[in-house]
């Protein structure tokens, strides 16, 4: 999780930034497939994600909707307020600290529903998982949570956790998975 939102935070720190846009389909269902190629980011979404990432700084060009509290920033401030002893404290400690900061807490919690996926291609090396959310480096182990996300719904993740869990069961008992399809209604 830590080694994702340093990446995230340090994306432009690279040349391609570090942000994984592939798609917008797998061509399972027919269709062009594109996760598996990266995506160029425009100007615009180069300014979006710059915006989101390092904040306006008070630039004029970043700043047309107002100023805006980029996530360096807003990860800075919250681990200090945490504490460097965050990480030695016991676990009552630690959601008490995190009580005290909804804010800070809302924030890594949605990072955690997005904390362990990689680039579309699936790569050990820019990876966690493969597709089947195995894990790479450990053998019969899967991602059966919502880390594997590309990025948080916006809506109930349980019935899409239940079957990722589902599916994870299924394939460390050695069963075959049925295919799937897509509905005509």
């Amino acid at each position: 999780m830590a080694d994702y939102v340093d990446g995230l935070l340090g994306a432009f720190l690279v040349d391609p930034p570090r942000i994984w846009a592939g798609g917008p389909f797998s061509g399972r269902h027919g269709g062009d497939a594109g996760f598996e190629r990266f995506l160029a980011l425009g100007a615009v979404e180069e300014l979006a994600w710059r915006i989101r990432i390092e904040g306006s700084q008070g630039r004029p060009e970043r700043e047309f909707n107002g100023p805006v509290t980029g996530l360096q920033q807003q990860y800075a401030e919250g681990l200090t307020r945490l504490g460097n002893d965050f990480p030695d404290v016991d676990a009552d400690a630690q959601d008490a600290r995190l009580s005290a900061d909804p804010a800070f807490a809302r924030l890594l919690y949605e990072h955690a529903c997005e904390g362990m996926y990689g680039d579309p291609v699936y790569d050990p090396a820019t990876s966690v998982v493969d597709p089947a959310a195995r894990f790479h480096d450990i053998e019969n182990l899967l991602c059966a949570d919502s880390s594997v996300f590309v990025t948080s719904t916006g809506y109930n993740p349980t019935p899409t956790i239940v079957a990722l869990a589902h599916r994870s069961a299924s394939l460390l008992c050695g069963r075959t998975l049925p295919e799937t399809t897509v509905s005509s209604t």
